[in-house]
């Protein structure tokens, strides 16, 4: 997919999908395991790891309402953005 093929309603899908599964999905997948060892030494990352979920939820509704992506790329958004909320409510709880 070149530059040329944004204006394209399914480039716009193909470039969604294709950061979210080779970029952050993987690096958040491994922050969210050493977090989970042991959450009060690894508290700072809590909040990283939230903007990473936010980085997929905000995106998948506005391609949604734009009609790029279809209702089960909303619902895994939205799953996100609930864990999101729920990274910072645990980051809350577990600050020194």
């Amino acid at each position: 997919m070149g530059c040329g093929d944004l204006g394209r309603a399914d480039a716009w899908a193909s470039l969604f999908h294709f950061r979210h599964d080779w970029t952050t999905g993987p690096a958040g997948d491994h922050a969210f395991f050493v977090i989970a060892k042991d959450p009060a030494r690894f508290w700072p990352m809590m909040i990283p790891s939230a903007l990473e979920k936010l980085a997929f939820g905000i995106p998948a509704i506005a391609l949604y309402i734009q009609r790029h992506v279809g209702s089960s790329d909303l619902a895994l958004g939205c799953v996100d953005l609930l864990l999101g909320v729920l990274f910072l409510f645990a980051s809350r709880l577990s600050a020194p």
